[in-house]
């Protein structure tokens, strides 16, 4: 049983699976509650399993509390520790079944020569009845006792006849007390005014005073104050049990009242914290501020965004570990809420420290201190944020057709008659250099001189980023690069392909009959290296419509996090975080304005 688990025999509440809990009605939030050490023996007898005891990851849920939860005058559970099925009032233990009712043995017939000879008596004598089944004297032997008599029933008791009392037995019996106050002892009146022995008085006076069995009434006003007095035990024990009734109720109340000022104080440190925390509403009535901190043009495109997302961010599981993304969780397949504690920060703010991760790449710690919460729940917000969000923008980076394009194709293009599908340009973000010599081979960039990733970007003619692919070593060209993605499957016949010198997949594109233009190469062979005025034209019409995929990479830039250095733990993210920024960069501005 782990602390996931309520430990209690026939209770199968389970933290991980809210929705076959059970809640009592005295419940007012199910929570399963862990045992302190001083109490692991008093935990393991209540909950009575054979050869096992109470651990630090024994939990039971608040069903098991008279209050539902631990409180300071009832810490343990009594409640249901033999399940649900059980009577409340035996307090979870199984009711003892009825004793059996023993049957009588059937007596054994006796002839008389055995009665003569077990008895040791004379035969029954004349004029007296002698049963079949019975002995001398009416009573049976019993063939279990091996012929041994019956115990005869007990004979009535029989009062006393009345003692009679000489005056001077009754100064000897009335003791020292009388005899020094002066007093004689005399015998007590009758009802008729004779006088009574002491035995009947005695037994007058205790049948005055007894209690029955069911009956606990006394004199109330007695106040003789003699320890042997029954009524004044009694009135000092109703008196003590009103009062510790007063006094429980008095715990109940200050417990109420302290499960109050708990919950009271929370809200005012929680209401002390949002004052000091970094927050949404801080930044949302300036868009210059929205732009610094998340890259968005406007706080409408960030609640836009934010509203996208949260139908499936309530359920979210946030990452904790390697193994946490393996398997879904019930809940998460029926859309039901998160398990487990309350959000510390709201799902708004939790977005906003995502987007300030990617767009200032600020040190967790940082964060961690202007949202007033721990380090570790601020990396497990960020390692569980940036592959959620983007899941759920990636339909922002959009393939368009031709008829799409066409419909925004800027005036720098018109020169290849719209037929230019795609831009292209590779880009390289610094990474911490691996202490493994071929991974670092893998990832040294001879052009960077450092270790790099390297991305492939493509852009449509109006600027629009509609194509970006997975990061890879920075040792590869960008001809493998190409040949690594799904880039040539997307374009059809027909199309214009732009893209740098580097870029000689001419071969590449002949099969999908798609033309590449890139600028002209410097003769070598020629007694000038100069270009003709034709190649100086074509290299100038080049430009102006690849400049922009180099602004486009300008915008993604803006985001510090691809910057780098890249920490090794993290380039798992790479991939998701060059999504988001892409997906936000589609929503500024437009980058190519139609007529330039």
């Amino acid at each position: 049983m782990g602390r996931h688990i309520c430990a209690v025999y026939g209770c199968n509440n389970d933290r991980n699976h809210p929705e076959r809990n059970v809640v009592k009605e005295h419940v007012k939030q199910l929570k399963f509650h862990l045992c302190q050490k001083r109490h692991y023996a008093l935990w393991t007898r209540l909950l009575g399993w054979k050869d096992w005891k109470v651990s630090r990851t024994t939990a039971v849920c608040s069903n098991h509390f008279a209050y539902g939860e631990p409180f300071p005058t009832d810490r343990h559970p009594t409640l249901y520790l033999r399940g649900y099925d059980t009577d409340s009032a035996t307090d979870g233990k199984t009711c003892r079944p009825p004793p059996k009712k023993r049957q009588e043995a059937p007596l054994r017939k006796i002839t008389p020569t055995q009665q003569q000879s077990n008895s040791g008596t004379d035969p029954v004598p004349d004029g007296e009845t002698s049963h079949p089944h019975l002995g001398p004297g009416g009573y049976g032997t019993d063939s279990a006792n091996d012929g041994k008599t019956r115990r005869p029933p007990p004979k009535e008791r029989q009062e006393a006849p009345p003692l009679k009392i000489t005056p001077s037995k009754q100064q000897s019996n009335s003791g020292p007390d009388s005899a020094l106050h002066g007093e004689t002892s005399r015998p007590h009146p009758g009802p008729g005014g004779d006088v009574m022995e002491p035995m009947a008085a005695a037994r007058e006076s205790r049948d005055q005073f007894s209690v029955d069995e069911h009956d606990y009434t006394f004199d109330q006003s007695c106040e003789c104050q003699l320890p042997t007095c029954t009524c004044c035990a009694m009135a000092a024990v109703a008196a003590l049990q009103q009062r510790v009734w007063e006094l429980g109720t008095i715990i109940a109340g200050d417990a109420v009242e302290l499960a109050e000022l708990r919950t009271s104080n929370a809200q005012m440190k929680e209401a002390c914290n949002s004052v000091n925390r970094f927050s949404i509403r801080q930044i949302k009535h300036s868009d210059q501020l929205i732009k610094m901190y998340t890259g968005l043009p406007s706080f409408a495109l960030f609640q836009w965004v934010f509203d996208e997302v949260k139908s499936h961010a309530g359920n979210m599981r946030y990452y904790r570990g390697p193994n946490s993304t393996i398997n879904e969780n019930q809940y998460q397949l029926l859309n039901h809420g998160k398990p487990g504690p309350d959000r510390i920060l709201s799902m708004e703010n939790e977005l906003l420290l995502t987007l300030m991760k990617i767009r200032l790449n600020l040190n967790q710690q940082d964060l961690a201190v202007r949202f007033c919460i721990s380090q570790s729940t601020v990396s497990r917000i960020i390692n569980t944020w940036i592959p959620f969000l983007a899941h759920e923008l990636k339909h922002l980076i959009y393939w368009p057709t031709k008829e799409q394009i066409r419909k925004y194709y800027p005036s720098c293009s018109k020169t290849y008659h719209g037929d230019v599908r795609c831009i292209i340009d590779c880009t390289e973000i610094k990474i911490h250099r691996p202490s493994l010599a071929v991974s670092n081979n893998h990832v040294y960039s001879q052009y960077k001189s450092t270790c790099t990733l390297k991305v492939l970007i493509g852009i449509t003619p109006g600027g629009t980023i509609s194509f970006i692919s997975k990061p890879v070593g920075g040792s590869a060209s960008d001809k493998q690069l190409v040949q690594m993605t799904n880039l040539i499957d997307l374009l059809e016949e027909g199309d214009i392909l732009m893209a740098d010198r580097g870029f000689n997949i001419q071969e590449l594109l002949l099969q999908s009959q798609v033309r590449l233009i890139i600028p002209p190469f410097a003769r070598t062979t020629s007694s000038t290296n100069q270009f003709t005025e034709g190649e100086n034209i074509k290299t100038k019409t080049v430009a102006n419509s690849r400049i922009h995929v180099e602004r486009a990479i300008g915008r993604l830039k803006e985001f510090m996090f691809l910057h780098g250095p890249i920490p090794l733990n993290m380039i798992d993210l790479m991939e998701a975080v060059l999504v988001v920024c892409s997906a936000i960069v589609n929503l500024q501005p437009v980058l190519v304005p139609l007529h330039s």
